[in-house]
């Protein structure tokens, strides 16, 4: 479980493996050992889920047309290492932004929800919406 902490909870969390820190400077560290790897990186993507992607998304606040890189400290999965994932987005409408990963050979449109949650990842994740006796839910697939 991953659970937000500090002013900058786009870079400061705390999980059941590790504490992980970064400070304003760029440098990070897990546990208190320095990470010089990472330094610089300004955000953090954990790599087995994609719902980090909407950390960038809204550090970036791209207008509809606009398009920045992003250098995320990535977490890989299962080795649990860090290391620099070079990014890109490019906002194409109120919803979606087109997102390249050139480290980990991925290239997709991405669609958040309204609130600002990932909802398709093309190929990786998709939010189904499905009816239920007790009203309606959100299933992850």
């Amino acid at each position: 479980m991953v659970a937000a902490s500090g002013v900058a909870p786009t870079r400061d969390f705390k999980a059941a493996i590790a504490e992980v820190d970064a400070n304003p400077y760029g440098a990070w560290t897990v546990n208190g050992a320095e990470l010089p790897q990472i330094t610089g990186c300004q955000i953090c993507d954990l790599g087995f889920t994609p719902a980090t992607n909407f950390l960038p998304v809204r550090r970036l606040a791209l207008r509809i047309g606009e398009e920045a890189q992003a250098h995320a400290a990535y977490l890989t999965f299962p080795q649990l290492r860090f290391e620099v994932l070079p990014q890109r987005y490019k906002r194409i409408s109120d919803t979606e932004y087109e997102y390249q990963s050139p480290g980990v050979g991925y290239s997709g449109t991405l669609v958040f929800s309204a609130q600002g949650v990932i909802v398709s990842y093309p190929g990786l994740f998709l939010i189904e919406h499905v009816e239920v006796d007790a009203g309606s839910m959100d299933v992850w697939f």
